[in-house]
């Protein structure tokens, strides 16, 4: 079964997903810049016990942009919209695991629309504002340099003209961001070559952070079983703000895993598809 963007211009864009197994759903949304096929092992694993619905975000895999040049009409409501869509396509609520910005998006769209959601697992979403400079508490030194790092970062435009490609830059500093000083450098030509292309898609992910409704006095309110996951070796920002998050929520838990970064998904998959999985089953 698939979901494709088929629906009349003024409804919510619909994801495209790839659903397998058998059981309650359980709906998985990747990080910027990757795509549903991130979750071939987590999926291997859940549909024994779930019916798995990996999904795309818009303009990525197969599920098309938001209408305009290039997506241009793209925006976070427009994102979390299409995933509510998703969701209410769905026989009975989900449970949900989202990464990095797939984390961001799950989080706004259980912010407004709970009773979709049966359980919510987050690998370190998008929600460094938190910490940030004039963030109340105040996270870290070190997590608001970070975070004013990633937000001189959202202004940054994409250039045409740079030696490795359009965007070859930003997306360095993307990158190393979130994994640490040399790390797109370390990436092979394919893996390089990859996230290049997929740019444009990152930087609106980026810049989209300043729409975000995820407040504290949001988190408080919403009484919903969470379970966050940080890499033991993940920014500052990352980590802080999910801790944050964790101690606000009325039903939230949170695990580190020993040494993953941000990419944990990916470079400890069998350590977090664990952790969720044991979450998910209500162990």
């Amino acid at each position: 079964m698939k979901h494709l963007a088929t629906v009349p211009s003024d409804q919510p864009r619909r994801l495209h997903a790839t659903v397998t197994g058998q059981g309650p759903p359980l709906v998985l949304l990747h990080s910027s810049g990757m795509s549903s096929t991130q979750f071939s092992r987590l999926t291997a694993m859940a549909e024994a016990d779930f019916t798995v619905v990996a999904a795309d975000l818009l303009g990525v895999g197969q599920t098309p942009p938001a209408d305009g040049p290039g997506g241009s009409l793209w925006t976070l409501d427009t994102e979390v919209r299409a995933l509510v869509a998703l969701l209410s396509s769905l026989p009975a609520p989900a449970c949900v695991f989202g990464h990095s910005f797939g984390g961001l998006v799950a989080l706004e769209a259980a912010l407004r629309e709970p009773a979709l959601f049966a359980a919510l697992c987050l690998y370190e979403p998008v929600i460094v504002h938190l910490v940030g400079p004039g963030a109340d508490p105040p996270g870290s030194e070190q997590a608001q340099v970070e975070v004013a790092r990633i937000t001189a970062l959202m202004a940054v435009p994409i250039s045409d003209d740079d030696p490795g490609g359009p965007g070859a830059r930003w997306v360095q500093g993307f990158i190393d961001w979130w994994n640490g000083p040399g790390a797109f450098a370390r990436l092979s030509t394919t893996a390089r070559r990859s996230t290049i292309e997929q740019v444009r898609i990152s930087h609106r992910h980026v810049a989209s952070l300043e729409g975000t409704r995820v407040s504290i006095e949001a988190l408080r309110g919403l009484s919903l079983r969470t379970h966050f996951l940080i890499g033991e070796t993940s920014p500052t920002a990352a980590r802080e703000s999910a801790q944050l998050a964790a101690s606000v929520m009325p039903h939230a838990t949170i695990d580190t895993i020993a040494g993953a970064g941000h990419m944990g998904p990916i470079t400890h998959a069998a350590a977090v598809n664990e952790r969720v999985l044991a979450f998910m089953r209500g162990r």
